[in-house]
């Protein structure tokens, strides 16, 4: 027996990727002009219409891929912050700017899929540490450095957004021993780091991310 095909289903399906494709390249758009030095007002002024008419915002926030705060100033355009840390990150063909946290600057190579040199401190003590990234071979340390770890805190939220309760919390250290000791902090090898980083970042990632925010199901945790 024949089994029917459904092609209001197939159909159905085709729309979201394309609609999926199309926000995704849109968001990585807004990155590139954040890099720029762009602010966000610049950027929503110059695509306005198609903003409107993929509903970008909206479903950015959906998809944890844009943070703003009480004032709806933009806090987070993940991986890239809006605004300085201690996390630049040199992207080949793109330019500098600053990412979001730790996490986020070891998946920002995956996210534009270019190289990028990560220029960032120990977070107590300030000691430089840069971090080269490739999409296609992984990292590599640009100084004779043991490999950093990752702090992973869980401050309180109090109805605030990961941009500004969470973030602050997962920095470098070149040492154990400079990590604060808390119960509520975890510590991450950094191999560990750079899995996370690059899972969280890629690009079938945050495609995934959008077409949850798309349908409404649970966020993803940039």
């Amino acid at each position: 027996m024949s089994q029917s095909v459904d092609f209001n289903l197939i159909s159905r399906k085709t729309n979201l990727a394309n609609s999926v494709d199309k926000i995704f390249a849109v968001h990585l758009d807004v990155l590139k002009k954040l890099v720029e030095g762009k602010t966000f007002e610049e950027i929503k002024f110059k695509y306005t219409e198609k903003f409107k008419r993929l509903d970008y915002i909206q479903i950015a926030i959906k998809s944890s891929l844009l943070s703003f705060n009480e004032k709806n100033e933009l806090i987070g355009a993940y991986p890239i912050s809006p605004f300085k840390t201690k996390y630049m990150v040199d992207i080949e063909g793109v330019g500098r700017d600053y990412s979001m946290c730790a996490i986020d600057a070891l998946g920002v190579a995956y996210t534009f899929n270019a190289k990028t040199k990560i220029i960032t401190q120990d977070h107590k003590t300030g000691e430089r540490i840069e971090i080269n990234v490739n999409p296609e071979t992984g990292f590599s340390f640009a100084q004779d450095i043991e490999p950093p770890f990752v702090s992973y805190g869980l401050n309180t939220r109090n109805g605030k957004s990961s941009a500004e309760y969470l973030c602050p919390t997962i920095n470098f250290y070149s040492s154990r021993e400079n990590i604060p000791k808390s119960d509520s902090i975890s510590i991450f090898e950094f191999e560990e780091a750079f899995e996370s980083g690059k899972k969280l970042f890629q690009q079938d990632t945050l495609k995934k991310c959008i077409t949850n925010g798309i349908n409404n199901e649970i966020a993803c945790d940039c």
